[in-house]
Formats: structure tokens, sequence, C-alpha cells
């Protein structure tokens, strides 16, 4: 049950990249909402306290009541560095510490390389 709300969060997160009416990112927030939230209460069931801190944070993040404005591009770029992670997540069990830094190593290599990215694009013009 945990796999099928982190693969619907990719697909919406994904989706997010996609030029789609206003109200779809609202919808966006509000379902990442609740499925962070899920997936916090599923980490606290199962005792991983590093889960429960990262899917809180990321409910936080994503909550529609008081929102974290940062741009379009910087969204475009969370969307994407949370969709990875769920997708590395779905396939790593955290059974030790090192898939955990596995883990964690992966997210930061995909942020490093879309802001090296977007910078580059950024002073191409």
């Amino acid at each position: 049950m945990t796999n099928v709300f982190k693969i619907i969060l990719v697909i919406l997160l994904f989706l997010c990249l996609a030029d789609m009416p206003y109200g779809y990112y609202q919808l966006v927030r509000f379902i990442a909402l609740i499925g962070f939230a899920f997936l916090a209460f599923q980490a606290v069931q199962r005792n991983r306290q590093n889960e429960l801190i990262i899917y809180a944070c990321l409910a936080l993040l994503f909550q529609p009541f008081f929102k974290v404005v940062l741009g379009r591009e910087i969204w475009n770029t969370v969307d994407v560095v949370v969709g990875v992670f769920l997708l590395v997540s779905i396939f790593l069990k955290p059974n030790n510490t090192k898939e955990y830094y596995l883990k964690f190593h992966l997210l930061c290599i995909c942020q490093d390389y879309l802001h090296i990215k977007h910078w580059k694009t950024a002073k191409a013009h």
C-alpha cells in the first residue's frame, strides 16, 4: 500500500512539470499533504525515525494552507528531486544505515545536477 501512494505521488509530481492550470497544483499540494502524512504514519509504525522526519518535512512543504512561495523553477526542481527520491525509496528498502546514505547521496546528486543545469541555462540567457 505504501508503494501505491509513492507511485501516485511520483506521477502527480512529474506532471507538475507540464503547463497545468493552477487548480492542478493546488490539488497536488493537498494530495501530497495527505500522501506524505500517510507515509510519515507508516514510518512511525515501522519505527523508522529518518523516514518519519523526511515525510513530515515534505508534508509541511507541500501543505496547501500556508503556502511556501518558491517560484516555478524551484518548485519544478523540488518536484523532480522528491519524485526521484520516492522512486528510489520504492526499490531500496532501508535494512541498514548504508542504504539510507545511498538514498541521501542519490538525492543530493540529482539536486546538484538540476542546480548546475539551471545555472548554465540562466547564465546563457
